[in-house]
């Protein structure tokens, strides 16, 4: 009958009882002599089964050997994959995290600039308003002015119609003065007029008058 590994732990365990049991058991040296001569001989038939097995325990783990080093050696080959494709994706995920950086570091940038470019434009707006403000006021201040100006030339085109005017009847009473002394003058230059004829006169005038005030 052949003895596997199970037959060889039984074995073992009946021995280590049989030392347990002959540690506690007090009996006679020859007994005890006579327990341990067994104990030896069943020590010496498993050392030989031992040696015996042996070889076939080698033989057996060699034969497993050339399967477990194949297992052992496709899952090496399939942690060096999964190796690689962990450091091509380590590799893509610090590129694409440096592209990611860079391009934060664009849009911050832009985002900045965006900003300038706002104030700037800010600024301009405001000058802008200024510019037309000034322009505005600077328009009706010449609109004013030249409203002021053109009275002023009105007013003083009026004076000076008005001084022409005065002038003329000035020179029209002046003239009707001269005529009216001239006239006189012709009058007193006429031979004297008798009393009576210058009674007439006077009652004749006097007549023209008063048909005139009716």
């Amino acid at each position: 009958m052949e003895t596997t590994g199970e037959d060889l732990k039984h074995k073992n365990k009946q021995i280590a009882e049989l030392i347990s049991d002959l540690a506690n058991i007090s009996m006679s040296d020859d007994k005890k002599m006579e327990v341990r001569e067994k104990i030896q001989t069943h020590l010496r038939r498993v050392e030989e089964e031992t040696k015996r097995l042996m070889p076939e325990i080698t033989e057996e783990l060699e034969g497993l050997a050339v399967p477990m080093s194949q297992e052992v050696a496709f899952v090496c080959k399939r942690i060096d994959c999964v190796n690689s494709v962990l450091r091509s994706l380590a590799t893509s995920c610090f590129n694409t995290g440096k592209k990611h950086k860079e391009a934060l570091d664009a849009l911050e940038a832009f985002l900045e600039l965006n900003e300038a470019f706002y104030e700037i434009n800010k600024e301009k707006a405001e000058l802008e308003i200024k510019l037309l403000e000034m322009v505005s006021g600077s328009v009706v201040m010449d609109d004013q002015s030249e409203k002021k100006y053109e009275a002023e030339e009105e007013r003083n085109e009026m004076n000076s119609i008005s001084s022409n005017n005065e002038v003329e009847n000035e020179k029209v009473i002046e003239a009707a003065r001269l005529k009216d002394g001239l006239r006189r003058s012709k009058r007193f230059v006429k031979e004297p007029v008798s009393t009576e004829e210058h009674v007439k006169d006077t009652k004749a005038k006097g007549k023209v008058k008063g048909k005139k005030r009716a």
